[in-house]
């Protein structure tokens, strides 16, 4: 089994680096710092030695050794340097003087030059150098002089007191770098807890919307960038939430839809197999009971045919198909409807009635045929014998002030109640009074759902509503066509299809 590798929250991550860069920091300020006072006290040593080394080589002039050594036994020469500082005359034949007395000063007090020859110490005359401590001894700074009579003077100051100081100096800046990185660790956690704060919510609100609790939102607060990323995600979640519900309803809507199509063909499909089994069994005997059944299966394959026609125009629709965009005036495409309508029903008067101004548009002519004779065939099928229909074509504006042409098909009928408006234009939806009637005397149910399809492929509105005459109104309003372009422009779908002229 894979361990699962447990990594620091952000805030901890932010505090850890944070604090590991002030450590780099400090330590790098104080290696060069170091570096700087171990200079800066080399220097100084360089320049007493010079200055110890001049005043001892006129000594040396002025004086033999003889009298040097009284004099230093006298502690007269101990103005030549200072505590920290030891002289030594070197020959051949070894050390023939010292600064303070070799032979009675504590063990370490001088540098052990016995690894150094004489030439040695000739040839780095005027040149301080250091010399390594052995046995646990400390380091010494040496400057050397030749003196006239070829002997050598050294001079020497131990380095003791330069390894205190850059002691002294590192342990500030360790302590420094201690408190630094934990008064820092605490601010950068508080801060960084403060900054991430909205990050969490984020996580949190992810996870919660991961176990399908879509309307969840984050807190808009914590710094301008992280606000305006919380934003950003609460805009995304709307998004998100819209499209899972558009999603649902879609799926809600397509279930209903395969559930009432199943419906609607399976009373014609159940009617054809019934009269064939008639006809197969023998049931129907005499030649006028085959005329019927066979007449009956022909009615009822046709009205399958056409509903498979109206289902087959609703999915080209959804889908964005069948539209043949050409400039087009809507008087010719409603006179033909009002005339063929009043040529298949002489017993619903139709007339129509055209005000003055510019009807055309840009839209597929058989498809705004197929609407309009849909509207007037809904008033065959929902409206008495007698009723009256008027059809009245204007020009007009929208609400954005852009001209539309508005067809409006009035009738005198019973009209429609608050359900019949609010779900007319739904597929399969039949009014409880059409319902009523005998099977197939209320149509299919699609034809004004094609009618809203059309209309809105079209860019246009379409509402239902009453009449002055205290019937139904159906108002289709349709953009009107552009005045900068020409008639007879197309704008063809290559998928198209075309439109199925039936009436439902």
């Amino acid at each position: 089994m894979r361990l699962r590798r447990h990594r620091l929250s952000t805030r901890w991550r932010m505090a850890l680096w944070v604090t590991s860069i002030v450590i780099v920091v400090v330590a790098v300020a104080g290696l060069i710092t170091l570096q700087l006072v171990e200079r800066r006290f080399v220097d100084n040593i360089d320049s007493d030695l010079r200055d110890t080394t001049s005043g001892m080589v006129a000594a040396v002039d002025e004086f033999d050794l003889e009298v040097l050594q009284r004099i230093r036994d006298n502690e007269d020469l101990q103005q030549l340097g200072d505590d920290n500082e030891v002289m030594l005359i070197v020959s051949s034949d070894g050390v023939e003087f010292s600064l303070p007395d070799i032979d009675t000063a504590e063990p370490g007090t001088f540098p052990d030059i016995s690894s150094l020859r004489l030439g040695q110490l000739q040839s780095r005359a005027e040149e301080p150098f250091t010399l390594d401590g052995s046995n646990g001894l400390a380091d010494f700074r040496i400057l050397t002089a030749q003196l006239a009579d070829g002997k050598v003077l050294v001079a020497a100051a131990s380095l003791e007191p330069l390894d205190r100081a850059l002691e002294t100096v590192s342990g500030v800046f360790l302590l420094v770098a201690i408190i630094a990185a934990v008064v820092l660790s605490v601010i950068v956690s508080f801060v960084a807890g403060y900054v991430t704060r909205p990050i969490n919510s984020m996580i949190a609100t992810a996870e919660r919307v991961g176990t399908g609790a879509l309307d969840t939102r984050i807190p808009v607060d914590g710094v301008d960038d992280v606000a305006r990323l919380a934003t950003a995600v609460n805009s995304m979640l709307d998004r998100l939430e819209s499209a899972f519900a558009d999603r649902a309803d879609s799926e809600r809507r397509l279930r209903r839809f395969v559930a009432d199509a199943s419906h609607e063909l399976r009373t014609p499909l159940a009617a054809v197999l019934g009269y064939a089994q008639l006809v197969q069994t023998g049931m129907a005997s005499t030649p006028e009971q085959v005329d019927h059944a066979i007449e009956r299966i022909a009615s009822e394959g046709e009205r399958m045919r056409l509903l498979v026609e109206e289902l087959l125009t609703l999915a080209r629709l959804d889908h964005g198909r069948g539209l043949e965009r050409i400039r087009v005036d809507l008087v010719d495409i409603v006179s033909a409807a009002v005339d063929d309508a009043a040529t298949i029903d002489d017993t619903r008067p139709v007339t129509l009635t055209t005000t003055p101004g510019d009807h055309t548009v840009d839209a597929d002519a058989a498809a705004i045929r197929q609407a309009v004779d849909n509207l007037l065939a809904n008033t065959r099928v929902h409206t008495p014998p007698g009723t009256r229909v008027a059809v009245t074509l204007t020009a007009g504006v929208d609400d954005t002030g852009a001209r539309t042409v508005i067809v409006h098909v009035d009738d005198s009928g019973p009209g429609l109640d608050d359900a019949d408006v609010a779900h007319v234009f739904d597929r399969f939806y039949r009014s409880e009074r059409s319902r009523s009637r005998t099977a197939g005397s209320g149509g299919s149910g699609l034809g004004l759902s094609i009618v809203q399809s059309i209309v809105v492929a079209h860019g246009g509105r379409v509402a239902a509503g009453a009449s002055p005459s205290g019937g139904a109104r159906f108002t289709v309003s349709l953009p009107a066509a552009s005045s900068s372009d020409h008639p007879g422009d197309r704008s063809t779908d290559p998928d198209h299809d075309g439109f199925a002229l039936d009436a439902p």
